[in-house]
């Protein structure tokens, strides 16, 4: 491989990067990142995880976004280019650490050029998404499990660090303990017991998941005791068929073939391993989501990088090139930014700037686009507990109908302990302070009721209680099918 031309290949694949991690600073913030973030903010004013916020989502990454939302308030600067930020100096000290303990590797320039690929450009709109904060956190771990399949040395500093940044990013949810346990059997095998326990990155592993342990089974002790109760009656919908669903579809088939296939080249083993678990966990979510892939298309760019670095040559290094310009050109980066100015994203964050006043405002959705991102934009405070409706979705999959068609909502007395207490945190809410303004996404067009007809306003005017409060609201106007309410008395 000739320097000169490794150098420019590489220069230009790390101002590129750069180049991107710059450009993200600009919103709009992936929907998931921006929904995490805005539970985080609302946690700096005191309101506790999964008792005053209730959502699925394990605890670390909610911890993890509190740094950013605490940067923010401090400074003043925008929530959103903050935990944007955020994110791009992680890759900045993922990848430090990385080159520390590859710095006597050589220049390996094609699995830098992959892993700027994976890291940097593959998520492109998933930006901060969590699948991404987790390949940013494996990165150090992953390379390090290369060098010791390969007897390489590495401090136990260095190693010690790795072990505990990766096991912060594999207890972001539970499905990723399946790439870690692939990893490290894989190092087991070649190591042996002795050798393998005495790894100091294995005990940062250990030190990290011992830590969130404590964590949930003090600070976040519901998420334990209510939240994966709740998730396993109504949120869990898996079977071999949704399974096999979400690994037949489009190109998923040619990514397990792929993984399975880098297994033969050692050195790319590890990343292959990683692949494989991730691809098992996104079976395991059973949603299909593209972006519970992302970890196993990231990890296919670094095992092939570490195939084309063990490969060498001018030939190797042109088609590390060729990997990255594919990326580039598959992800279509900026796409989300560039069209933003026109997005709904914009006109709803514009709405809530107008009329929202100091809110809170409530939204009834499934979803969590576009009124994070607006929400966060506009900084507008949320009235309820719930991130979204997920849950009177998952109770209404089926809904029942009145002699005339129209739907039919439960009572109190018929509705379920569930729905009872999606209604009782509501009320609570909208009654201590009653919202500015009220947002109704159309039900029917949300992917969960399948274009059954189900109405959020009038599910949730079936409280008594809340009726009187609700019949203050009358319709200011409907944006891209969203109604927006008003107080009639302001």
């Amino acid at each position: 491989m000739r320097g000169l031309d490794a150098a420019i290949v590489l220069t230009a694949a790390i101002l590129v990067g750069l180049a991107l991690l710059v450009m993200r600073v600009w919103p709009p913030l992936n929907g998931d990142a921006a929904a995490i973030l805005s539970f985080a903010d609302r946690m700096l004013d005191g309101e506790q995880l999964y008792t005053d916020l209730i959502d699925v989502n394990p605890p670390v990454i909610f911890w993890l976004s509190m740094v950013p939302a605490s940067v923010a308030r401090v400074t003043g600067w925008s929530i959103t280019a903050t935990t944007s930020a955020w994110t791009g100096i992680l890759i900045l000290l993922s990848a430090g650490l990385s080159a520390a303990m590859w710095r006597r590797q050589g220049q390996c320039v094609p699995l830098v050029i992959a892993a700027i690929a994976a890291v940097v450009v593959l998520p492109s709109h998933n930006h901060s998404q969590r699948e991404h904060i987790l390949i940013i956190l494996a990165l150090p771990w992953l390379l390090l499990a290369v060098l010791r399949q390969r007897g390489e040395p590495c401090s136990t500093a260095l190693a010690m660090t790795a072990g505990v940044v990766a096991g912060i990013g594999l207890s972001i949810k539970p499905y990723y303990l399946v790439p870690a346990l692939l990893v490290e059997g894989g190092v087991l095998v070649v190591l042996g017991p002795r050798r393998w326990l005495a790894r100091p990155e294995l005990w940062g592993l250990a030190v990290a998941g011992s830590v969130v342990a404590l964590g949930l089974a003090t600070i976040a002790r519901p998420w334990l005791s209510e939240i994966v109760p709740l998730v396993a009656r109504h949120y869990v919908d898996l079977g071999w068929e949704t399974a096999w669903m979400v690994l037949s579809e489009e190109e998923r088939p040619q990514l397990l073939a792929a993984l399975l296939l880098l297994m033969l080249v050692a050195r790319a083993r590890p990343a292959a391993l990683f692949g494989l678990g991730a691809l098992a966990g996104a079976m395991l979510q059973g949603k299909g989501w593209d972006y519970h892939l992302l970890p196993a298309w990231a990890a296919l760019l670094l095992a092939l990088g570490l195939a084309l670095d063990q490969w060498g040559g001018r030939l190797a290094l042109a088609l590390a090139g060729l990997l990255f310009g594919v990326t580039l050109v598959l992800t279509t980066p900026l796409v989300a930014e560039g069209r933003h100015s026109h997005s709904l994203e914009r006109r709803m964050t514009d709405l809530l700037r107008r009329d929202a006043g100091p809110g809170p405002v409530l939204w009834l959705t499934a979803s969590i686009w576009p009124h994070f991102p607006a929400v966060l934009d506009a900084r507008v405070r949320l009235s309820g507990p719930y991130m979204n409706l997920w849950l009177v979705q998952a109770l209404y999959r089926s809904v029942p109908l009145e002699a005339d068609g129209r739907p039919r909502y439960r009572s109190d007395a018929e509705a379920s302990d569930d729905e009872r207490a999606v209604r009782r945190h509501l009320r609570t809410a909208l009654l201590r302070t009653p919202p500015t303004l009220i947002l109704v996404a159309p039900a029917a067009e949300e992917v969960g009721f399948a274009g059954q007809s189900f109405d959020y306003l009038d599910w949730l005017a079936t409280d008594p209680d809340l009726a009187p409060l609700l019949a203050r609201y009358r319709l200011r106007e409907t944006v891209a099918g969203i109604r927006v309410l008003a107080r009639a008395d302001e």
